[in-house]
């Protein structure tokens, strides 16, 4: 997780969303709103607060920095794939829905993910796992039910917000890659 990101690694996003003609703009306005959302829920979840997100995102760079090895699990894990990974000597930071091939999350970071990791995703988050959180363009709906089912839990997740836009958001990372994989490696 270093600060100093790659510019080739954030310039590989333009590509991408020219390829399939998605618009910048989409992108930009979920991360916004994806970071006005997390504000909003701040009082009822202080770790959620501009503060509260940069102490997490913190503490995961110490845990990440600290480990003997990351090892990161890619979205389309197999359960086979998952209990190899959770063997090794390591950390798992788990790419969105792989998280739920990962039986034993003892070893689990943090889930890196865009908001379509359905029942694994929710169920990691119930569990007070570090969410690395982003928002494109076809998911403002998912992360503003997702935020609001999430402030109910006991224990709601740690949040360090992410976008992939070429210009700065304030209270988001731009940390390169464009899926959920591309994102846990880069990050």
């Amino acid at each position: 997780m270093h600060e100093a990101v790659d510019q080739r690694l954030v310039d590989i996003q333009d590509e991408v969303r020219d390829a399939f003609g998605w618009a910048l703009d989409e992108d930009r306005v979920a991360a916004e709103t994806l970071v006005q959302r997390t504000s909003e829920f701040a009082a009822a979840v202080p770790s959620w607060s501009e503060a509260g997100r940069r102490a997490s995102s913190d503490a995961l760079r110490a845990k990440l920095s600290s480990a003997e090895r990351v090892i990161v699990l890619g979205a389309a894990a197999t359960e086979e794939e998952a209990l190899r990974a959770a063997q090794q000597e390591g950390v798992i930071v788990a790419a969105d829905g792989s998280v739920g091939a990962l039986k034993m999350r003892n070893r689990l970071a943090c889930v890196v993910s865009d908001f379509d990791g359905g029942v694994h995703l929710h169920s990691a988050a119930e569990e007070g796992v570090p969410i690395v959180a982003h928002g494109h363009g076809d998911n403002v709906q998912r992360s503003t039910l997702a935020l609001s089912e999430w402030s109910q839990f006991d224990t709601p997740p740690s949040l360090i917000l992410t976008h992939q836009t070429p210009t700065p958001c304030h209270g988001a990372h731009n940390f390169g890659g464009f899926t959920d994989g591309d994102r846990a490696v880069c990050f």
